[in-house]
């Protein structure tokens, strides 16, 4: 599966930097905020077939995003949270694995929308992306 990758405003919290995926083979765009938590997706429906049956566009709300690597390890992982559940459950689960050395403070951080202040706000660590 091919892709491009570029930047975009990110839809809800406007943060100029958030990753624009286009995947050529598909006709797929999938936009994902590592801020705010944001992602949309949009692209042609195919049947059993491959045969072009419509468009679909789908967004979903970003409650938060993650950011972490493992203590010595190789890449990051990134995830948008679409509920506030999974931010508290994911402050819970990043703050257990830093006091275990598993994960360093300094390369990890939580945040959380703030729908009423319509912001984004640090739980855990800095945003710096």
């Amino acid at each position: 599966m091919g892709c491009v990758d570029s930047e975009i405003e990110c839809p809800q919290c406007a943060y100029s930097e958030a990753a624009l995926s286009y995947y050529y083979r598909e006709g797929r765009t999938v936009i994902s905020c590592f801020r705010c938590g944001f992602e949309e997706s949009k692209g042609p429906v195919r049947d059993a077939n491959g045969k072009e049956t419509g468009w679909k566009q789908e967004a979903t709300y970003g409650a938060g995003a993650m950011r972490y690597e493992n203590t010595g390890g190789i890449g990051s992982v990134l995830c948008c949270l679409h509920e506030a559940q999974e931010v508290a459950e994911s402050e819970v689960w990043l703050w257990r694995h830093i006091a275990s050395g598993k994960i360093s403070k300094k390369t990890c951080y939580l945040t959380r929308w703030n729908e009423e202040k319509k912001q984004v706000e640090s739980v855990v660590g800095i945003f710096f992306r």
